[in-house]
């Protein structure tokens, strides 16, 4: 008899984006997966921080042993792109702290 699993990762990041040098937060930050992926091919999977810099992802990945690790992308006019890898399922309350382009 063959036994065939499967398993499915609701990865889920909350928290805020905000400027290095201030701390203010940041509106309308592009949070994606696939930044790296071009334009043409990407699917529609952004997301944006809202007016006091909160966002929100969720995403479901396939994993049979333990949930994959998740790469975002936070990327908005005038501020460095920022790369952060998300080796756990979930992360809540994190804060990403962008550097204004000089």
């Amino acid at each position: 008899m063959l036994f065939f699993q499967s398993c499915d990762c609701l990865q889920h990041v909350q928290g805020y984006v905000v400027d290095s040098s201030t701390s203010q937060p940041i509106d309308s930050v592009s949070i994606s997966q696939f930044y790296k992926v071009p334009i043409d091919e990407r699917p529609d999977d952004n997301r944006y921080s809202d007016s006091i810099g909160g966002f929100e992802y969720m995403s479901i990945s396939g994993g049979l042993f333990r949930c994959p690790s998740l790469t975002l992308y936070y990327d908005k006019a005038g501020y460095e792109i920022y790369e952060k890898k998300y080796r756990n399922c979930c992360r809540e309350n994190d804060t990403i702290r962008l550097k204004r382009l000089e």
